[in-house]
């Protein structure tokens, strides 16, 4: 995906740049919902990529991504573990 992509290969403010304009794209945050192929959403990318920059700036934009779990059932801090 785009922002997998965004995560793995662009980092600090470049990655912060475009990750405001992917989702300014989709009114107002709305694509960080999107499910990728793996069933993850960016905020679970971000969290797998350990793109620290990314997550603080997510999660200080919409802080409500705290609580999304994954289709398998993990949190946030499962998936910082692995």
């Amino acid at each position: 995906s785009i922002f997998r992509s965004a995560c793995v290969y662009l980092k600090g403010e470049m990655c912060i740049a475009v990750l405001r304009l992917l989702t300014g794209k989709y009114n107002e945050g709305a694509g960080l919902r999107a499910i990728d192929e793996l069933g993850n959403l960016p905020i679970h990318i971000a969290v797998k990529e350990s793109t620290l920059d990314v997550v603080v700036y997510l999660l200080d934009t919409y802080p409500e991504l705290v609580n999304m779990i994954t289709e398998d059932g993990n949190n946030l801090l499962h998936l910082a573990l692995f």
